[in-house]
C-alpha cells in the first residue's frame, strides 16, 4: 500500500498479502526511497490512512485502534481505542473530530484533541457491518443490507432510516439540501435535513451508475458488457423530473465523471479513453488524449481519476508526425471494436497450451476441434480446412514437432522424459522414477526440469538450489544423474532458477557474479525457447541481467555482477513479473500498476494505473514480435479487456470479448488469437489495424 503525503512524502507498507501482518509502515522520500521515519505500534493488519489537515497522518487496523502520527519522526500521538472489531473506515471532519466504522457494526465520532469517543451509533441489530457512506453538512449517512441510516453528526441522534429495498446501494451527494442513494434501478433524491425522498431517476440494472453535476443536474450511464459493448448516457435534471438529452455509443465501463464548469462533462473509461460531452444539447463533442499526471520521475495515467484535468486538457487529439506523437504527456488511446478489427469468432475449437507451434509453415493456424480433429484455418480469407488427426500427421508433422519442442522448453515433464527416452532408447518409467526421486517432501518443493541442447536434462530444485544433470552413459547404466553444483553448494540458481543467455548458455550465481555451468569441461546449453519460460529471472540486452526483488527488480550487470539499478514498482506491493519489450524498455507490475522504463539507462518513463484490481493473480503480459505489450487480467477478475501498450504514451484497448480472456497468440504483426475463458470458450481473431507508434 502506498499512500501519497505532502512535501513529497509517502507512507508504505505490505498488504499485498493479508497474512503478511507487515505492522510498521514506513514514511518515505518520494523521490529518493530513502525511510525518514517507521510507524511502529499497530499490533495486526493496518487497513489504511489519511493525512489530516494539521500534516499529521491517521491509519486505521484490525487490531481496533485508529491512531495519529507525527510524520516527522514516527511518534504516536494519539490511540484511539473502542471499537470491539476490525476498523474498516475512518475520516476527518470540521471540528476537529474524526469519524470511523468497524466490523463491530457501529460508528463512532472521536474528539482529535484528546482522543475521548463523542457518540457511538449502533442502529441496532444488522446483519453486516455499518459502512460509512457520506459525511456532509452535519449529517452522517450509513449503510449496512441496503438499509440507509441518517445520523445527526452533533447529538449522534438518528434523523431518519431509509430502506432502499435492495441488499447493496451506494450514497453519494448530490447538492447542498439533498443526497443520492443509487440501487440498480433508481437514483432516489433524498433531503439531508429530514431523509424525506425528494425525486427519483430510473436506471437500467446492473452496470448503471451516476455522476452528479452542479446545478442540480444529474449524469446516468449504463454498460452492456456482455455482448454490445455499448454505453448508453442519459442527463437529469431529477428535482424538475426530466431528462435532458440521452447518448449512445461503444466503449468500457466508466470510471468517473467531471464537471469542466464551461457546460461539458468529462467521462472517463477503463478503456483509457476521455469522452468530453457537451450538456446543451447533450452530445458527445469530442475524445481527448488522456493527460498525464507528472508525480514524481514517471508520467502517470490514472484513468480512475480525473482530479486534475480541465477544460484546458479537453482539447483535440495531437496527430501523428513522422511516426511520433506531438505530445508526449499525453495518452493517445484507440478502441478496438470487433467489426473494425476484423475479429472472427470461433465456437467449440481451442488449441494446444504452448500456442506458439500451431502456425504452419503455408501461415494457417492449427485448432483443435471438439472431436479430435483439426480445423486449418486462414483468417485472411476465413476460410478453413477440416482434417483428421491421421491426415495432419501426413500433411503437417511439423506441427506436432514443434508442439512438443514447445511443452520441453516449457518443462513439462511427461514431454521432456518422453524425448530423453526416444532420443537414447532407454525406459520412459526409469528416468521419470530417477526424477521423481530428486522431488522433495512438499507440493511446493517439486523439481523443475528442461532439455539441453546436448540431449540431457538439466534438473534443478529450487527450494535448495541444487542443480543436477541426467546425461545418457555409456555402459552398463542407460543413464546417470550427477549433482553440477557441487555438495558445498558454491553455485546457487537465481530466484529459484537458473540464469539463461539469449544464446541458450545456463549461468548461475557464485556469490559475487555470474558464472557458466559447465557438465565436465563442457558448458551447458539449452534451447533458446527455454529462456522465455522462466519468469523470475532474465539475461536482456546490453549485457542486463534483470531479477525480480521485493516490490521491484534489480538489474545487474552479466560480466561483472554488479548491481546497476534497482526499479521499483512503487506502492508499497511486491513485484508481479517484467518483461523486456522489442526497443529494450522494460515493462514491470504489481496488482495496481505497471511502469516502464527507458531501454538505454532505465530511467523512469511511464505509471500505467490499470483500473482493474489484479488481485487474482491470473494476468498475462506478452511482449510483442510487433512491438510494445498486450496484457488482461485474466481469469476471476470480471474483465475482458486486451490492451495493446507501447510502454509510453500510445495504447490500444480491444473490447470484442464477451467474457475474461486467458491466452493470446501473436500470430503476425497486428493479429491475435485469444481464448475466451467462459462458458462457450470461444476462440476469436482480430486485427489492430494500426500500429502503434513506439
Amino acid at each position: 500500500m502506498s499512500l501519497e503525503l505532502s512535501n513529497g512524502r509517502r507512507v508504505v507498507w505490505n498488504w499485498s498479502n493479508f497474512l503478511s501482518e507487515d505492522t510498521r509502515p514506513r514514511v518515505i522520500d518520494a523521490v529518493t526511497g530513502d525511510v525518514i521515519c517507521e510507524l511502529i505500534g499497530h499490533t495486526d493488519y493496518i487497513r489504511h490512512g489519511v493525512e489530516l489537515r494539521d500534516g499529521r497522518l491517521l491509519t486505521w487496523s484490525n487490531d481496533q485502534t485508529l491512531r495519529v502520527w507525527r510524520l516527522t519522526d514516527g511518534v504516536c500521538e494519539l490511540i484511539l481505542d473502542g471499537h470491539e472489531d476490525y476498523v474498516n473506515y475512518a475520516c476527518e471532519v470540521s471540528g476537529d473530530r474524526i469519524i470511523s466504522s468497524s466490523g463491530d457494526k457501529t460508528v463512532r465520532v472521536w474528539s482529535l484533541k484528546g482522543g475521548a469517543q463523542l457518540h457511538c451509533m449502533a442502529p441496532g441489530d444488522l446483519r453486516s457491518s455499518l459502512e460509512i457512506s457520506l459525511v456532509l453538512n452535519g449529517r452522517l449517512a450509513a449503510h449496512a443490507g441496503g438499509v440507509i441510516y441518517l445520523y445527526d453528526i452533533d447529538d449522534g441522534c438518528l434523523i431518519e432510516t431509509i430502506d432502499s429495498e435492495e441488499q447493496y446501494c451506494d450514497v453519494l451527494h448530490f447538492d447542498e439540501g439533498h443526497f443520492l442513494c443509487v440501487t440498480k434501478d433508481f437514483a432516489t433524491v433524498y433531503a439531508y435535513s429530514d431523509g424525506r425522498e425528494a425525486s427519483q431517476v430510473p436506471l437500467k440494472g446492473y452496470l448503471s451508475g451516476v455522476g452528479a453535476l452542479p446545478d442540480q443536474q444529474l449524469i446516468t450511464w449504463h454498460w452492456n458488457r456482455f455482448k454490445a459493448k455499448k454505453l448508453f448516457f442519459e442527463l437529469w435534471a431529477p428535482l424538475q423530473k426530466k431528462c435532458l438529452g440521452s447518448y449512445e455509443c461503444s466503449g468500457e465501463e466508466v470510471l468517473a465523471i467531471k464537471d469542466l464548469c464551461d457546460g461539458r462533462v468529462a467521462v472517463s473509461c477503463s478503456d483509457y479513453r476521455l469522452l468530453i460531452f457537451q450538456k446543451a444539447p447533450f452530445r458527445l463533442s469530442r475524445i481527448v488524449d488522456f493527460p498525464a499526471d507528472r508525480n514524481g520521475n514517471f508520467f502517470i495515467y490514472n484513468p480512475s481519476d480525473l482530479t486534475h484535468f480541465t477544460a484546458e486538457n479537453a482539447v483535440l487529439p495531437k496527430p501523428a508526425v513522422g511516426g511520433e506523437m506531438k505530445a508526449r504527456n499525453e495518452l493517445h488511446s484507440r478502441l478496438l471494436r470487433f467489426s473494425e478489427a476484423s475479429s472472427v469468432r470461433l465456437k467449440g475449437q481451442s488449441w494446444e497450451y504452448y500456442g506458439s507451434g500451431m502456425v504452419l509453415s503455408d501461415g494457417r493456424v492449427a485448432l483443435n476441434a471438439e472431436d479430435g480433429w483439426f480445423q486449418l484455418w486462414d483468417f485472411p480469407s476465413n476460410t478453413s480446412e477440416r482434417l483428421s488427426p491421421a491426415a495432419m500427421q501426413v500433411t503437417h508433422p511439423e506441427y506436432f514437432d514443434m508442439m512438443r519442442k514447445a511443452a520441453c522448453n516449457n518443462g513439462d515433464r511427461d514431454s521432456i522424459v518422453e524425448r530423453f527416452a526416444e532420443l537414447h532408447g532407454v525406459s520412459k518409467a526409469e528416468i521419470g522414477e530417477s526424477i521423481a526421486a530428486l522431488d522433495g517432501e512438499g507440493r511446493n518443493d517439486a523439481v523443475a526440469c528442461r532439455p539441453t541442447e546436448s540431449g540431457a536434462i538439466l534438473i534443478w530444485r529450487p527450494a535448495t538450489s541444487e542443480i543436477w544433470m541426467l546425461s545418457p552413459n555409456i555402459g552398463e547404466r542407460p543413464f546417470t544423474t550427477s549433482l553440477l553444483n557441487g555438495a558445498d553448494g558454491n553455485l546457487s540458481l537465481v530466484n529459484g532458477a537458473p540464469v539463461i543467455a539469449p544464446d541458450g548458455d545456463v549461468y548461475l550465481w557464485n556469490g559475487s557474479g555470474f558464472e557458466q555451468l559447465n557438465d565436465g569441461d563442457a558448458p551447458v546449453r539449452v534451447p533458446p525457447g527455454v529462456r522465455d519460460s522462466i519468469q523470475s529471472v532474465r539475461w536482456c540486452s546490453k549485457g542486463r541481467i534483470v531479477i525480480r526483488h521485493g516490490s521491484g527488480v534489480n538489474v545487474r550487470d552479466a560480466k561483472s555482477g554488479e548491481l546497476v539499478t534497482h526499479l521499483d514498482g512503487g506502492h508499497g506491493v511486491g513485484n508481479w513479473g517484467f518483461v523486456e519489450l522489442q526497443d529494450g524498455k522494460l515493462v514491470t507490475w504489481t496488482r495496481t500498476s505497471l511502469r516502464s522504463w527507458t531501454a538505454e539507462s532505465y530511467e523512469p518513463l511511464v505509471e500505467l494505473r490499470d483500473p482493474v484490481d489484479w488481485g487474482p493473480g491470473r494476468e498475462f503480459v506478452c511482449p510483442l514480435k510487433s512491438g510494445g505489450v498486450a496484457f488482461s487480467v485474466g481469469p476471476y477478475s470480471g474483465d475482458s479487456r486486451v490492451v495493446i501498450w507501447d510502454g509510453a504514451h500510445e495504447i490500444a484497448v480491444y473490447n470484442g470479448h464477451r467474457g475474461e480472456v486467458s491466452r493470446l497468440v501473436e500470430l503476425s504483426d497486428g493479429a491475435y488469437l485469444t481464448y475466451e475463458d467462459s462458458s462457450d470458450g470461444d476462440i476469436v481473431y482480430w486485427r489492430n489495424p494500426v500500429p502503434l507508434h513506439s
